[in-house]
C-alpha cells in the first residue's frame, strides 16, 4: 500500500555539497536532503518531511519553512497558502522536502503530530463523463505503487528489470444521506448545489453536491448489515444497501470496494445524536461574547477566534476538541500585535445554536443566553474581554469592555450574571463600554471561573486564585464523538432489480445510512466474454445519459480488441492496464494538445501480471503504443538515479508544446513478476523526477 507520511528516521550519511560551501547533503533512505552545512551528523533522529505533504500554515510558520513551500489548499481552509512541502534542485543536487532533528524514537510516526495531510491534486473537469458500470471482481484495480525513495532496499541490487518513463495522467473520479442542515433526504432527491454531510480530516463537514449520477438497474447488490454501538438512539444494527463497487472509508484512511469487505472489517458511522457537546457550547459561546467571530460558510457557521496570548488560542482549541479544524495561522492585528488564530469545523449545530448572534450584520447578544450563560462560558468571555482592577488601596475588582455590545445586549448579560448572584452595572464613558463588578461581586465572580482559568491567563485573577494548571476535559476523550468505528456482521448478496444513485460531492463523500462511503490509469479488459472499461477504481459505460462517448472506452479500438481476444484465449480474464494522457487531462501534454493519448504498461490475465516480454509480444503484434521502456537489466540504485529525470520519451521533446517537457519519473518492475516480503505484496515501485515535483503547479495532476 502506497503511504505518505512523516516520518522519525535516521540519517544515513551527510556529505559537502559539491557546488555550495555552506551546504551538505544529508541522505535518508533513498532520498536527499540538502541542508545548512554541519547541522546534520550520520546517526542523527530527523523527522523527514517528504514531497507532497501538507502543513497548516501556523505549522509552517512555527519551523521556519513557509517560504519554501508551494501554494495549495489545506483541508479546512477556503485560500491558498504556502503549505505544500516540494522538492528542488540546488546548485544541480536534488532536494526532496525537509528535515527537522527530534527527541524521538526512529520509526514514529509523526503525521498528526504536525498536522500532516497528503496532497491530493483537484480533479479534472474535462469531458469524461461517462455512467457507472456493473462492477466486477474479476476486473480488479492496479496495484497500489509505493515510492523507491522510501523502500530502497525492496528491490535487490542485480535483480533484472525494466525502468518506464511513468506517463502521467489522471481521470475524473467518481437510502437516506445526511444532509448539511442536520436532516435527511432520500438520494433521487437531492440536486446539485445542494450540501450533504461529507468527512474531512476526520471530522464531519458539509460538502456541496456537485453531481447526482442516475446509473440504471442492476441485480447485482450487497447488503452490509454493521453494529451500532455508543451511536445514539436506534437498533442495534444498521445496514446499507449497494453496489460491489461501493467504496467504504476504513481505519487507514484509504477507501475499499465493498467487494472487497469481510466480515469484522470496520466501517465508519456517524452517530444518530450528533451535535456540539456541553462544553463546546458554552466554550462557544463565551468565546462570541469575547473575540470570536461567527462567520458562515456555504449554508452553515463556523467560529474564528483569535488572541495575543497564544495559549488562550491553545487553551480554547483544547477545549473545543474535535470540533477544531486542523487550520491555524497569526496575523497583526489593528494595534500592531501578533495574534493567534483558530477556528471550528463549519457545522450544522453552530448555526443552530448560535445564528441569531448576527442580526444586520451586527454581532448581538440574544435573549436566551441570559439563561444559559454557565461559569465556563462566563470563564471564555473573561478571558477575552475581562481585567483584574487591582489598586492597593482596595480590594480587587473585575470589569468586562463591552464596546461592542448596545446596553440592550449588556441588559442580557447582566441577567446572566445575576443568576450567580453577581451585580454587574453598565457603565460609558469617553467612547468605552464597561461592566462593572465591585470587589464582593469580583469574588464572586472568581470564585466562580478561576478553576477553568490556564496559569498563562491567571495575571487577570487576584494572586490568591493563582497557581493551578487550570481544568478542562481530557482532550483525547471525547463526549459522544462524532462518527464511530464500527464492525461488518453479515455480508448478503441481493438478486433484485434497483436503479442506482450515487453523489459526486467536494469531499469526494457523503454518508448514505450515515455511513462515510466514497463517490467516485485506465483499465479495458474481456471479462467473462464481455468488454469493460473504466477508470484505477470505477467500472463506467460506454456513453454518459447524452451519449457522449466516456474517454475510459477510448483505448478500446479494433485492434486492442483483437489483442484481448487473442490473450484471453476465449476464456480467460484478461485486463489491459495504461494511461490515458494530454493536455485534456493534466498540465502536460506531451504534443497532443485538444485531445488524448494512451499507452499500455501492463496486463493481468486471470489475476496474474504478464512477464514484460509477453506485454512487448502482444502490444508489438497488435500495435498497441506502449510506455517507454528506458532500460532493461541488473537493479542498481545508480541506473534509477540516472534516469529519473530527463527529458519525456513519449514524444520528440520538440513537439511538447507545455514549458515542462521532462518526465515524470520512473516505474521499476522485474521481468519476471514476484513478491517483495518488504512491500507485502507485487515487487514494484515508482521513483519521481524532482524536476517534475519542482514543476509541478499546484493545481495540476
Amino acid at each position: 500500500m502506497s503511504t505518505l507520511r512523516i516520518d522519525a528516521v535516521t540519517v544515513d550519511a551527510v556529505e559537502p555539497h559539491p557546488n555550495a560551501d555552506k551546504l551538505d547533503v544529508v541522505t535518508i533512505g533513498g532520498y536527499k536532503v540538502c541542508e545548512q552545512k554541519g547541522k546534520y551528523a550520520p546517526g542523527d533522529t530527523v523527522a523527514f518531511f517528504p514531497p507532497d505533504i501538507l502543513l497548516p500554515p501556523h505549522i509552517a510558520l512555527q519551523l521556519g519553512v513557509a517560504n519554501y513551500l508551494k501554494d495549495a489548499i489545506y483541508p479546512g481552509d477556503f485560500k491558498k497558502s504556502k503549505c505544500r512541502v516540494g522538492a528542488i534542485r540546488l546548485r544541480g543536487v536534488p532536494s526532496f522536502g525537509f528535515i527537522l532533528k527530534l527527541n524521538v524514537p526512529v520509526g514514529t510516526d509523526l503525521t498528526e503530530r504536525f498536522y500532516g495531510v497528503k496532497y491530493e491534486p483537484p480533479e479534472p473537469t474535462w469531458y469524461t463523463t461517462g455512467l457507472h458500470a456493473k462492477g466486477d471482481v474479476r476486473f480488479h484495480i492496479y496495484t497500489d505503487i509505493s515510492n523507491w525513495r522510501k523502500y530502497p532496499n525492496a528491490i535487490p541490487v542485480g535483480t533484472p528489470v525494466r525502468l518506464t518513463e511513468k506517463v502521467h495522467g489522471c481521470v475524473v473520479a467518481q437510502t437516506r444521506i445526511r444532509m448539511a442542515d442536520g436532516g435527511n433526504k432520500y438520494i433521487r432527491d437531492i440536486q446539485p448545489g445542494e450540501f450533504v454531510i461529507g468527512y474531512k480530516n476526520r471530522q464531519p463537514t458539509p460538502s456541496k453536491v456537485i453531481k447526482v449520477w442516475k446509473n440504471g438497474y442492476s441485480n447485482d447488490w450487497l447488503k452490509i448489515q454493521f453494529s451500532r454501538h455508543r451511536v445514539g438512539r436506534g437498533s442495534n444494527f444498521g445496514n446499507i444497501t449497494c453496489t460491489p463497487n461501493h467504496q467504504f472509508l476504513q481505519p487507514d484512511a484509504n477507501y475499499k470496494n465493498a467487494s472487497q469487505l469481510k466480515i469484522g472489517d470496520k466501517v465508519a458511522l456517524l452517530r444518530s445524536d450528533w451535535y456540539l457537546s456541553p462544553v463546546q457550547e458554552q466554550i462557544l459561546l463565551g468565546k462570541l461574547l469575547g473575540d470570536g467571530t461567527l462567520s458562515l460558510s456555504s449554508v452553515n457557521h463556523h467560529v474564528t477566534f483569535g488572541h495575543v496570548n497564544q495559549v488562550l488560542v491553545e487553551w480554547t482549541c483544547r477545549g473545543l476538541g474535535d470540533l477544531i479544524t486542523p487550520y491555524k495561522d497569526t496575523r497583526i492585528s489593528g494595534y500592531g500585535s501578533l495574534m493567534y488564530r483558530a477556528r471550528t469545523h463549519t457545522s450544522s449545530f453552530i448555526s443552530e445554536k448560535f445564528q441569531d448572534f448576527i442580526q444586520d450584520g451586527k454581532k448581538v447578544v440574544p435573549v436566551w443566553v441570559a439563561n444559559e450563560l454557565t461559569p465556563l462560558a462566563i470563564a471564555f468571555w473573561y478571558m477575552d474581554d475581562g481585567s483584574l482592577g487591582h489598586h492597593s488601596n482596595q480590594e480587587d475588582r473585575a470589569n468586562f469592555a463591552v464596546c461592542g455590545f448596545t446596553k440592550e445586549d449588556c441588559d442580557v448579560l447582566i441577567e446572566g450574571l445575576r443568576k450567580y448572584n453577581i451585580k454587574a452595572i453598565y457603565y460609558q464613558a469617553e467612547g468605552y463600554s464597561r461592566l462593572r463588578l465591585n470587589a464582593d461581586d469580583a469574588e464572586r465572580l472568581f470564585l466562580l471561573i478561576a478553576p477553568y482559568i490556564p496559569s498563562a491567563l491567571q495575571y487577570k485573577l487576584p494572586e490568591r486564585y493563582r497557581g493551578h494548571e487550570g481544568w478542562l476535559p481530557d482532550p483525547g476523550v471525547s463526549y459522544k464523538q462524532a462518527v464511530i468505528w464500527q464492525s461488518i456482521v453479515s455480508i448478503m448478496s441481493v438478486n433484485k432489480s434497483q436503479q442506482r444513485w450515487d453523489l459526486e460531492t467536494e469531499t469526494h463523500n457523503y454518508l448514505p445510512s450515515s455511513v462515510v462511503t466514497h463517490n467516485s490509469n485506465s483499465r479495458v479488459g474481456l471479462i467473462n466474454g464481455e468488454y469493460m472499461c473504466g477508470s484505477h477504481k470505477t467500472s463506467l459505460k460506454p456513453e454518459d445519459k447524452n451519449g457522449r462517448l466516456s474517454v475510459y472506452w477510448m483505448p478500446l479500438t479494433a485492434d486492442m480488441k483483437s489483442m484481448l481476444s487473442c490473450i484471453s484465449n476465449g476464456s480467460r480474464n484478461t485486463i489491459i492496464f495504461g494511461e490515458i494522457y494530454g493536455s485534456k487531462v493534466q498540465f502536460m501534454d506531451y504534443g497532443i494538445a485538444g485531445r488524448d493519448g494512451y499507452r499500455v504498461f501492463d496486463i493481468s490475465v486471470d489475476g496474474v501480471y504478464l512477464p514484460w516480454s509477453e506485454v512487448v509480444y502482444y502490444t508489438t503484434r497488435f500495435c498497441i503504443p506502449r510506455v517507454p521502456l528506458l532500460y532493461e537489466g541488473p537493479f542498481s540504485q545508480e541506473v534509477v538515479e540516472q534516469l529519473v529525470d530527463g527529458p519525456t520519451t513519449v514524444v520528440p521533446v520538440e513537439e511538447v508544446n507545455c514549458s515542462f517537457k521532462g518526465r515524470e519519473g520512473v516505474v521499476i518492475t522485474p521481468l519476471e513478476e514476484c513478491y517483495s516480503p518488504e512491500l507485502n505484496g507485487r515487487m514494484i515501485l515508482k521513483a519521481v523526477s524532482v524536476d517534475y515535483l519542482a514543476t509541478r503547479k499546484s493545481d495540476s495532476h
